[in-house]
């Protein structure tokens, strides 16, 4: 998923649409008009959705929808469904998760071991996070990976050529890391055999 930044007004939080905590991240680190890829989607019952992002942080943090519009409403092919209930005092405390599995369906411990530095979780986090900025097309990226022939495209920039083995809209050159829009992921004849070229 892709959002837009429209807003940094923390007076729109309200009790009826707070989210998993009544403590958001700081909304000073959010720029209006910035696109952002969601990690994660958090779901509150009755108190509305949250999204994880990045921007210039190395760790996620979460910001009330309300705050973003949605470029690409596309889910991650990474994401899975996690849920946790809880029933404290009558009160029952349910949350949904929608991240890649590690995530969702243990998010206390994982969140837990991300914020405070382990070496494993935040590794992994990391490479979900690589995946997943290169599924969507963000507005900032202009260069184009030219189509070589069927799976293999040219980088503008230092003219490596290089085989392509997934269908994300953004790749990153492996050899001077430029990030560039993936033509095979708009070619509709891409990975199909005998298919000439214009």
């Amino acid at each position: 998923m892709l959002i837009k930044c429209i807003t940094k007004d923390r007076d729109l939080i309200t009790d009826e649409n707070e989210c998993e905590s009544q403590y958001y991240s700081d909304f000073s680190l959010l720029e209006v008009g910035e696109f952002y890829v969601v990690y994660a989607i958090y779901v509150k019952q009755d108190r509305g959705v949250s999204f994880h992002i990045c921007g210039e942080s190395y760790i996620p943090r979460h910001y009330p929808d309300f705050l973003f519009e949605i470029i690409d409403p596309r889910l991650s092919k990474f994401w899975v469904y996690g849920n946790y209930c809880k029933i404290n005092h009558e009160v029952k405390y349910n949350l949904s998760i929608f991240s890649y599995s590690e995530w969702a369906l243990n998010y206390r411990e994982f969140w837990n071991k991300l914020v405070n530095g382990d070496k494993n979780t935040r590794k992994e986090f990391y490479h979900f996070k690589e995946l997943i900025d290169h599924e969507y097309k963000i507005p900032s990226v202009k260069l184009h990976a030219a189509v070589v022939e069927d799976k293999w495209v040219k980088c503008p920039l230092c003219v490596n050529i290089w085989e392509v083995c997934d269908r994300f809209e953004l790749v990153s050159c492996p050899q001077c890391n430029e990030v560039l829009i993936n033509e095979l992921a708009f070619d509709q004849r891409s990975f199909v055999p005998g298919i000439p070229r214009n």
